[in-house]
């Protein structure tokens, strides 16, 4: 792919409305690349408080990087922090490369200008088996690479996938990523981070999702789910009568503890989230998260239901979860996950 950081660059900065006659910032870089920020942007939000002038004032002089001419990354002449050398972008492209967003499982940095590529690689993948769920116990841990012109280290990311349901999370934990330094030897480096980061990885998420399938998951964790299935029912585009608002309201129904615990607790419950953490549901800590991943994974996001507000759910189910159930458990008896498999999970139990 074609690429270029722009140092030091000219730059003119224009005030535009948009469709919905929102303020937006549209620059012209050297005078051959041109970029438009969407409304939402902190550039375009800006105008709210400066003119296109000053907004320009502080524009030139910075530093832009461009895939095939869109607009990435960049920083602004206040910027006084680390920049590659033209060398060392040279070598980042050539190890760990540039992809099109559609050829990558997912994004590698949250705060990149443009959405269609993608820093990074996936760089190894390996599989590991929880043996008690069977079938569906199978999963895959597949490692990512990422650069930024801006930071002068690799960083690691790590996508979990169910092998037989496709469901997946992007893992955020801070202690299962790493920021990798490369001095030479690049693929050698990044290939023993590899390794380090795969044993790690397995060996936790194969402790917890045993743990998982015999702790309780809170109401609060199953009133998010239901109400993230909601959401996406009822602000999704396209989705009625289709595939996924009949998956989406199955996951609804399974996850609703409102459905399911309200003869066992008041109403109060259900109202207060301080009272709701406090009680356990009618699921378990792994049926929680093959819902939250369910829902990620399957249905498109909406205004209000992110996939980074899942990723974030199904992270902290996994590495930070606090069980807060034990200050107001009415549900004695530890019990395992409820379902062993998604048909179990989303479309009840059948007889034959």
């Amino acid at each position: 792919m074609k690429y270029e950081l722009v140092r030091n660059a000219d730059v003119h900065v224009t005030e535009h409305r948009n469709q919905r006659n929102h303020k937006v910032a549209q620059i012209m870089v050297d005078g051959r690349y041109e970029h438009t920020f969407e409304a939402t942007s902190r550039v375009s939000r800006a105008l709210e408080t400066m003119t296109a002038y000053d907004l320009q004032e502080r524009f030139k002089g910075g530093t832009y990087f461009f895939v095939e001419g869109v607009l990435v990354d960049f920083r602004d002449a206040h910027y006084n922090g680390f920049i590659q050398d033209d060398a060392s972008i040279a070598s980042l492209v050539r190890v760990v490369g540039i992809k099109y967003r559609h050829d990558i499982s997912t994004h590698l940095h949250d705060n990149l200008t443009s959405r269609s590529f993608v820093l990074g690689c996936s760089w190894d993948a390996s599989q590991f088996t929880i043996a008690d769920i069977g079938d569906d116990g199978k999963f895959e841990n597949e490692l990512l690479f990422g650069w930024s012109p801006f930071n002068k280290d690799v960083s690691s990311a790590f996508m979990l996938k169910q092998i037989s349901t496709g469901n997946s999370i992007r893992g955020m934990s801070s202690f299962l990523r790493k920021r990798i330094p490369l001095v030479n030897r690049w693929e050698e480096h990044l290939d023993i981070a590899c390794k380090q980061l795969q044993v790690r990885i397995d060996s936790e998420v194969k402790r917890r999702f045993a743990k998982m399938r015999t702790e309780r998951a809170s109401v609060q964790e199953l009133l998010l789910i239901s109400e993230h299935a909601k959401t996406r029912i009822d602000k999704g585009t396209a989705i009625h009568g289709s595939a996924a608002e009949v998956r989406l309201r199955r996951i609804h129904h399974t996850a609703n503890p409102i459905i399911h615990t309200n003869k066992i607790y008041k109403e109060s419950v259900f109202t207060d989230m301080r009272l709701a953490a406090q009680r356990k549901g009618h699921l378990s800590v792994f049926d929680a998260y093959t819902l939250a991943s369910e829902i990620r994974t399957h249905t498109a996001e909406v205004e209000g239901s992110s996939q980074l507000a899942l990723d974030r759910f199904a992270n902290d189910l996994i590495f930070n979860h606090h069980d807060l159930t034990q200050y107001g458990a009415r549900f004695e008896a530890v019990k395992p996950a409820v379902f062993k498999d998604t048909e179990s999970a989303f479309f009840g139990k059948t007889k034959d």
